[in-house]
């Protein structure tokens, strides 16, 4: 019964050590108005879905258990630009795809309009 218990407390010791030796990771993008990846973090690609607002993000690895903050913001070139308007931007793993990350943006002062605009987005994994 000792023994059966010390044993357990190594299995138990040896799967947090495991757990802990994960490394988190912070993944990003920089998206342009028109869809394009500006550049990035594990960022392998990105698109606009046809309508003003919707957007995919593509990252190199599985981001579908991962936490997603995006904002408003455009970079072309060497200079940043804010969005023209307060802009919210929601955003949720990609449907049938566990490495893209979805945004959907639309006019938070007027009437949830669709809105275009680039932005900036965070994956932390």
């Amino acid at each position: 019964m000792k023994r059966a218990l010390i044993l357990i407390l190594i299995l138990c010791a040896g799967l947090f050590l495991l757990g802990a030796s994960r490394s988190q990771s912070t993944l990003w993008a920089v998206v342009d108005v028109d869809g394009h990846l500006a550049y990035g973090n594990g960022a392998v690609s990105s698109q606009q879905l046809g309508a003003d607002g919707t957007y995919e993000v593509v990252f190199d690895r599985d981001v579908s258990r991962c936490a997603y903050v995006a904002v408003g913001g455009d970079y072309t070139g060497d200079t940043y630009s804010g969005p023209d308007d307060a802009i919210t931007i929601g955003v949720a793993p990609r449907d049938n795809n566990s490495t893209a990350v979805f945004a959907l943006q639309y006019d938070a002062v007027l009437t949830r309009d669709s809105y275009s605009s680039g932005f900036h987005l965070v994956v932390n994994c």
